[in-house]
């Protein structure tokens, strides 16, 4: 018991008595300050390069001096060496500039409890590898540049990158091993040709934002239990994997865009290998210009897609099962501005915004070259049976009113729509009588219609009806008679007279017998 409290009472003595040790005032040299240092020194090195390799560092803080702006103006040059190698329980870097052209770490961590590196720059070619160790590796305010080679954590303890830049990396980066609940977030990537990546329990990405068109980032969340996490981020692509097949994923608030077939090895924007119970909420994929399809959902249960949208991409939007629900397959992603409501009808707003903004914000795209005003947002987010030309379709209340249907309030069975009085089928002069002037009208035009641009499946759209255009399948924009536009230039807007198939009474695209039955059924003046 003596002999306990002896060893405690000395050790309390030796860490009250930690210095700070100063480079070069002091040691000449980053290697004779660690040579010299003892258990809690801190080793304070002056502004300049320095140029070492091979150095042993075990529980030891090493700060670098910053300048005007908070930048390292310390750099350790390990001239194609190692740089670091580290030991012991804890390891400290601050301020310090690290420069590694070679294939060697510029960190080496082997079964270091706590890691912490802080405003560091890693101008190396390879980072850092940190293996072993239960504590807490904290990579924050740090800056990865021209690097090569891969810079991960395989460890046990919780990892967390935070507040950090990437530039010209060229390889895997920021991997967590196999980290619990580790955090990616606050990373910004000018130039990144591989990816972030994950091996852990409950990883989570958040605000990984690509700064630059060139910049391709990969997030891979490999999770071996818990819940996966993407959230408020800007990325080229997304990998899903749960080794254990459990848990779940979140991705929320993001966009996954511009993936080129020459930027990595995937076919995928979304590739989730059997990640179950995934859910993607206010979410942007586009541009995927590779030979496959933009999302595709290898588990057996089905990906639910939530107030999202997927345009522009080359091949299929989404292959395996899953479950859409307010979200929008476009074939090109409109880049030019309209209105968007955004908020509830109670509390609304109108933000000018391209459509799939105003998709990824949750919401309603009001139309191109369509401006704000006081009222547009009201009922804006009230959807209902809208009658127009005697059919419904089910529409938000603001955009029926601007094409002047009736609308029908939610929780309604689908109406039988009022005929207008004194229209009649067949009447294709419009002056309320079917007659020999309307019957050689017909048979003037007998045949296809030569304009007929119908697709061979039900495609997503601009229909225009009474000058005013809607967000609707083919189906629904020819069942309400109006013209559909599968691919619309920029600051497209309605014409005024579409061009029509007069004589087409069925509208199926045809003049022939059907229309003429028709026309002869409801021959003399239209009733009502």
């Amino acid at each position: 018991m003596m002999r306990s409290t002896l060893l405690a009472v000395g050790l309390l003595s030796h860490l009250s008595a930690a210095e700070t040790l100063h480079v070069p005032e002091e040691y000449p040299t980053i290697r004779e300050a660690l040579e010299g240092a003892n258990l809690g020194d801190t080793i304070q090195v002056a502004a300049g390069t320095f140029y070492e390799s091979n150095l042993l560092a075990t529980n030891i803080e090493i700060k670098g001096t910053v300048g005007n702006q908070g930048e390292p103006l310390t750099v350790i040059d390990s001239e194609g060496m190692p740089g670091f190698s580290v030991s012991g329980d804890h390891f400290f870097l601050k301020d310090v500039r690290l420069e590694n052209s070679s294939d060697f770490w510029a960190i080496d961590c082997a079964q270091v409890r706590s890691v912490e590196l802080n405003n560091c720059e890693l101008n190396a070619k390879r980072g850092f590898r940190v293996v072993g160790g239960s504590g807490l590796f904290l990579v924050t305010g740090c800056l990865f540049n021209n690097n090569q080679g891969q810079s991960y954590a395989n460890r046990a303890g919780q990892t967390i990158y935070t507040d950090c830049g990437i530039e010209d990396y060229q390889y895997l980066t920021l991997q967590t091993g196999s980290s619990n609940n580790s955090v990616i977030q606050n990373i910004s990537v000018s130039k990144s040709i591989k990816s972030l990546g994950y091996n852990g329990a409950s990883p989570r990405f958040e605000n990984i934002k690509k700064v630059h068109p060139s910049a391709l980032i990969t997030l891979k969340a490999y999770g071996w239990s818990g819940d996966i996490t993407v959230k408020d981020s800007i990325a080229s692509s997304l990998i899903l994997e749960s080794l254990t097949e459990s848990g779940s994923a979140l991705i929320t608030d993001c966009q996954f865009d511009s993936l080129q077939p020459e930027q990595a090895n995937l076919a995928n924007v979304i590739l989730n290998y059997n990640q179950p119970n995934t859910v993607f909420e206010n979410v942007t994929i586009s541009n995927n210009n590779t030979f496959g399809p933009a999302v595709l959902n290898q588990s057996v249960t089905p990906i639910e897609i939530n107030n999202s949208v997927l345009c522009g991409n080359s091949v299929e939007n989404i292959a395996g099962a899953h479950i859409l629900n307010n979200s929008y397959l476009l074939p090109n992603c409109l880049s030019f501005p309209g209105a968007c409501c955004i908020g509830s009808d109670n509390e609304s707003f109108c933000s000018e915004s391209t459509q799939p903004e105003c998709f990824s914000l949750g919401g309603v795209w009001a139309g191109t070259n369509v401006s704000c005003s006081d009222s547009l947002c009201q009922g804006f987010d009230t959807k209902g049976w809208c009658c127009i030309n005697e059919e419904s379709v089910w529409i938000y209340e603001v955009d029926c009113d601007r094409i002047g249907g009736v609308f029908y309030h939610e929780n309604q069975d689908r109406p039988t729509c009022p005929s207008s009085p004194g229209d009649c089928d067949g009447d294709l002069t419009e002056n309320g009588t079917i007659d020999f002037t309307d019957l050689l009208i017909l048979i003037n035009n007998w045949g296809s219609c030569e304009e007929d641009q119908s697709s061979m499946f039900d495609v997503f759209g601009t229909c225009c009806i009474n000058q005013e255009s809607l967000l609707l399948f083919e189906s629904e924009c020819n069942l309400i008679e109006g013209h559909f536009y599968n691919d619309v230039p920029e600051n497209f807007s309605c014409p005024d007279n579409p061009e029509i198939c007069e004589g087409d009474v069925s509208g199926n695209g045809t003049v022939d017998f059907t229309d003429l039955l028709i026309l002869i059924n409801n021959w003399g003046p239209c009733s009502g």
